[in-house]
């Protein structure tokens, strides 16, 4: 659902997206994230930073807090 989001969204600016890949919030591995919820935020970030940001930090974060199906967790966004 968010790469189709990111697609029409950016559908006029393709050359910017080049090496990018679609970002969403709440995570698309969470029960309200963009793979099968209806509100969540969308953009184009560097692909590396969206793959390691998984498999580096939301990863080890499910498995460290024994994260499994229909869990509760809060995600607090702070700013740099």
């Amino acid at each position: 659902m968010s790469t189709r989001t990111c697609k029409w969204g950016w559908r006029n600016r393709q050359a910017e997206i080049v090496g990018k890949s679609c970002d969403e919030f709440p995570f698309a591995s969470t029960k309200e994230g963009a793979l099968s919820g209806t509100h969540y935020s969308v953009d184009y970030i560097s692909h590396p930073d969206n793959q390691g940001f998984g498999f580096y930090v939301l990863g080890p974060f499910y498995q460290k807090e024994r994260i499994i199906e229909n869990d509760n967790f809060y995600v607090q966004v702070v700013e740099d």
